[in-house]
């Protein structure tokens, strides 16, 4: 190799036309075996999930329970008045 970096380019010619080569099939038969075996575990992991989901125990029709209705907090004419309807409404919906 040095000698080809030198200048002598018959060796580097030579190098690669002594290297070894291989084909390129068995190395395409093993990634698609890879990527029939990963598609294959997607497959069933996926499969998996959609049971797990369906049988969770709910029906699906169940209704959602609403909110609960707060009313707003009363005005009043006056600060002191504002504070007592303020503290009325903490009172009524904090517990």
């Amino acid at each position: 190799m040095r000698d080809a970096l030198e200048g002598n380019s018959g060796t580097l010619t030579r190098l690669v036309a002594d290297a070894p080569t291989r084909s390129l099939a068995p190395a395409r038969k093993e990634r698609r075996a890879w990527l029939a075996a990963l598609a294959a575990a997607t497959l069933l992991g996926g499969g998996a999930l959609g049971v797990a989901a369906s049988l969770d125990g709910s029906s699906g029709s169940q209704k959602p329970v609403p909110a609960p209705r707060i009313a707003p907090v009363g005005t009043g004419g006056t600060p002191a008045q504002q504070a007592r309807n303020l503290a009325r409404w903490l009172r009524r919906y904090s517990r």
